[in-house]
């Protein structure tokens, strides 16, 4: 079993890599990290990081067609809880966040084969009162 997680501008890397290594493992999982705000609204204030995020989740789409051997999922999150991300957001309320290590744990139980998506799933994390990450599966075909 084979796994690759990878998000953002490395979209391509990752789906060249997969295509060559990844493949010919039938149990193999490539997840690529999308932004939930990319499907609910339009977000006129940062055009340049929606169209990205778009281009990720259409990247999922198009790479699940194409890689016929794999799972290939796309994780749409809107706020991390992450050391990082706390620095860069000091005044945000992160009650709200999603806890990164419910996010590993899930990673983790897919990537072993348990409850995993369907190929070309994107899946939105919520939290809930005790900052756990709810899924929800978008089809995108």
């Amino acid at each position: 079993m084979s796994s690759l997680i990878i998000g953002g501008s490395k979209s391509e890397l990752a789906s060249h890599l997969s295509s060559k290594y990844l493949n010919n493992d039938k149990n193999s999982l490539l997840v690529y990290q999308g932004c939930k705000k990319s499907v609910s609204l339009p977000q006129f204030s940062n055009v340049s990081y929606t169209l990205q995020a778009d281009a990720v989740n259409t990247q999922v789409a198009n790479m699940s067609k194409y890689l016929k051997n794999q799972t290939v999922v796309g994780v749409l999150i809107e706020d991390l809880d992450s050391e990082y991300n706390r620095r860069l957001n000091p005044t945000e309320d992160f009650s709200k966040w999603i806890n990164i290590e419910n996010v590993s744990g899930l990673l983790k139980m897919w990537a072993d084969g348990q409850n995993r998506p369907d190929n070309g799933s994107l899946i939105l994390l919520e939290n809930n009162k005790q900052k756990l990450a709810i899924p929800s599966f978008l089809k995108t075909r």
